[in-house]
């Protein structure tokens, strides 16, 4: 609850203050946060697998290209019909 507390002090008292930032500044600083929290082993691993490769590219590449919402829907709309693929190719094996 503090800490909550202080989170919404620091926001009322500070966040006038961040109008005065450049966006240039606030883009590197995004950049170099994305760079860090990236898993780039696991982006490798994914490749490896062509589904997994086709979603991850879809996802990351519609994101770039277009915005967050669109690239997330487009690569859990591929995901979803990867899977269904799947299930249907199961049950007709049998």
């Amino acid at each position: 609850m503090a800490h909550a507390v202080f989170v919404l002090m620091f926001m009322l008292t500070a966040a006038p203050l961040a109008s005065f930032i450049p966006l240039s500044a606030l883009a590197g600083v995004l950049v170099v946060v994305c760079w860090n929290m990236a898993e780039k082993e696991e982006f490798l691993r994914l490749l490896r697998d062509w589904r997994s490769a086709a979603v991850l590219i879809a996802t990351f590449g519609l994101t770039v290209i277009e915005d967050l919402t669109f690239g997330i829907v487009a690569g859990c709309a591929l995901a979803a019909a990867l899977a269904l693929y799947d299930g249907v190719k199961r049950r007709t094996e049998f």
